[in-house]
């Protein structure tokens, strides 16, 4: 199991930066772009036409939406992958059945590719985005309620 956190840890960390590097390269400068231009479109027409200038800003704020949430799931999956790195330290430690660090180990990395996913998935499809987003989130905190049981059972060596 400590294999398995440090392996699955490392591999988040690594494919949520190569994502992150992705999102900065590629995509990041064309979403920039187009707020500049949705901001300076709805500054333009609002002396013309209240309901263009409106429908600018709309589509600013939906960039911005898009811009955020895709910037969060990449973040999302290298933190999951640190948790899982500092777990693999002391979760053979805790007093807990060897099947029940076997399943949190489990849910916690597995958390860290359904979660990110979920969040990715939103931008186009919210409702199964957000279900995919909120089952992953669900076997995150499930991962984590174990290993705090697990820590809180442990006795203290001094």
């Amino acid at each position: 199991m400590k294999k398995f956190l440090r392996v699955g840890g490392l591999s988040l960390i690594l494919l949520g930066s190569i994502l992150g590097g992705i999102y900065a390269g590629m995509y990041l400068p064309g979403v920039k772009a187009e707020q500049e231009k949705s901001i300076k479109s709805a500054v333009e027409i609002a002396s013309e036409s209240p309901s263009y200038s409106k429908q600018a800003a709309e589509k600013f704020v939906q960039n911005k939406f898009l811009d955020t949430r895709t910037s969060n799931f990449h973040s999302h999956m290298t933190l999951i992958g640190v948790t899982a790195l500092v777990l693999s330290f002391f979760a053979p430690q805790l007093n807990l059945p060897d099947w029940s660090r076997i399943m949190a180990a489990t849910f916690l990395i597995l958390s860290g590719v359904i979660l990110p996913l979920g969040i990715f998935i939103e931008n186009w499809f919210l409702r199964a985005g957000s279900i995919i987003a909120l089952s992953g989130g669900s076997m995150l905190i499930t991962s984590l309620i174990i290993f705090l049981f697990g820590a809180f059972r442990t006795p203290q060596t001094d």
